[in-house]
């Protein structure tokens, strides 16, 4: 409902900026005026908004951002995935090795210390 009514408002826009009619009058059917031609029939007007309605270019690039906004988000998912178990392989690490080193310490020590007796 949103997209019908900004194409229309869009329509609009690009309609009214054409036209300089800022001193419109409402015409009757016989009135005299100072052009030649034909005028819009309100029933055609409508008739062409109907038909306008679903503009295909549009419509294919609003399908095609919503595609390309759905990979993003997918890729933006993998990634936090991934740092989220780096960091969990990095903290391991981390504390693998100050554990790792405790134990070489202490071993160390130990040996110090059975070495000077």
């Amino acid at each position: 409902m949103i997209r019908i009514w900004t194409l229309m408002s869009l329509l609009m826009l690009l309609i009214t900026t054409n036209s300089f009619a800022q001193d419109a009058i409402a015409l009757n059917k016989g009135d005299i005026v100072p052009f030649s031609g034909n005028l819009i029939k309100t029933e055609k007007l409508q008739e062409f908004f109907k038909s306008h309605q679903k503009l295909p270019l549009v419509e294919a690039k609003l399908e095609l951002e919503a595609q390309r906004n759905s990979l993003y988000k997918d890729r933006l998912r993998d990634t936090e995935k991934q740092l989220s178990r780096a960091n969990l392989k990095g903290n391991l690490g981390t504390i693998g090795g100050f554990i790792l080193g405790v134990v070489i310490t202490s071993v160390a020590a130990k040996a110090a210390l059975e070495s000077t007796r």
